[in-house]
């Protein structure tokens, strides 16, 4: 009798902490990335124009940039493309 007892409190447990737990591991999971509903801040304005000036500001930083490696400059090679990101009014 005290092992039906036993068992059936054991399967009474198991039953509950199942139920218990089921809610919150139903909650589907994604990567940070994929659950950011990211926008555009400000405002559209709506061309080609930006993206070509950051593109071409891009290019021009990375080359002025590119001669400066960090493992001889240290931090030279950072501080000279936030510069010349910030001459040409884009960000980093």
């Amino acid at each position: 009798m005290r092992a039906f007892k036993t068992v059936t409190l054991a399967i009474a447990l198991g039953l509950a902490t199942a139920f218990a737990a089921s809610p919150a591991l139903a909650k589907k999971r994604e990567p940070a990335g994929y659950a950011a509903r990211a926008e555009a801040i400000g405002a559209d304005t709506g061309g080609l124009t930006t993206n070509n000036n950051r593109a071409s500001a891009l290019r021009d930083c990375n080359e002025k940039a590119a001669p400066l490696r960090d493992y001889t400059w240290g931090d030279q090679q950072s501080d000279v493309y936030r510069a010349c990101m910030a001459q040409r009014g884009q960000a980093e």
